[in-house]
């Protein structure tokens, strides 16, 4: 829990300082939260959340891929994503797998949010937890949902 957050705490300002204006030097992207999205898997995914929900002011789309979280980190996860809801709307998207590790705890936090009316997106599809799955149609759904969501249209 709060170790986890120290860690996304200190990545934050490497992604927003240092990698974010690479990139957009790079490869000439928009330097607007509109345009900008982060999403990761399993641990990355979970990073994702943490530093994109507790930086709404950098990241218009969050997603995560199997997120490395916990069942009891549900409502930290809620919590998290309300706050960045009443500093400014995070289109905010969870993608699994039916044999994920993570699924229960995805679920939950879901589930939470949903209780709480953070307006987010679940979606579970057949696969394993690993890179094949992470390459695969993990990685379609969530570039998918990016391109769609980053560019104003609505998510697939």
């Amino acid at each position: 829990g709060h170790e986890q957050r120290v860690v996304a705490q200190g990545f934050a300002p490497f992604v927003i300082e240092s990698l974010l204006p690479r990139l957009r030097a790079e490869v000439g992207s928009k330097p607007d939260r509109a345009s900008t999205g982060i999403d990761g898997g399993s641990m990355g995914g979970r990073l994702s959340l943490l530093v994109g929900l507790s930086h709404p002011e950098v990241f218009g789309a969050v997603g995560a891929m199997q997120p490395a979280l916990r069942v009891d980190e549900a409502p930290m996860v809620s919590a998290l994503a309300k706050a960045a809801m009443t500093k400014a709307k995070v289109a905010l998207r969870l993608v699994t797998s039916t044999e994920d590790y993570f699924l229960a705890a995805v679920k939950a936090a879901s589930e939470r949010m949903r209780a709480d009316a953070v307006p987010h997106e679940l979606l579970v599809i057949p696969g394993t937890h690993g890179y094949e799955w992470n390459r695969g149609p993990g990685a379609a759904e969530m570039l998918l949902w990016h391109e769609r969501v980053l560019r104003g249209l609505a998510a697939p």
